[in-house]
């Protein structure tokens, strides 16, 4: 996690300050929520962060699409 976030630092440079925090770390999620301008979160964390961040400020991708998600139900399903 700390390298994906400084892997992203470094591509922003100075432009955007960039921090990744585990979603187990409340702690650190309620203090950014005092100076962050923005939260991207993926939708597994989306339960734990909007208890926190407003919904002004949350941004929620999807590591998987839709359509593959239903692909692998789909598929569980058959394997009972």
């Amino acid at each position: 996690m700390q390298m994906a976030g400084k892997l992203v630092a470094a591509m922003r440079g100075e432009e955007v300050a960039v921090r990744a925090v585990l979603r187990d770390d409340e702690t650190e999620i309620k203090y950014l929520v005092k100076h962050a301008d923005m939260f991207l979160c993926d939708s597994a964390s989306k339960d734990v962060v909007s208890k926190y961040v407003p919904a002004a400020k949350l941004h929620i991708f999807n590591l998987y699409s839709q359509g593959t998600i239903q692909l692998i139900k789909d598929r569980l399903a058959k394997w009972g």
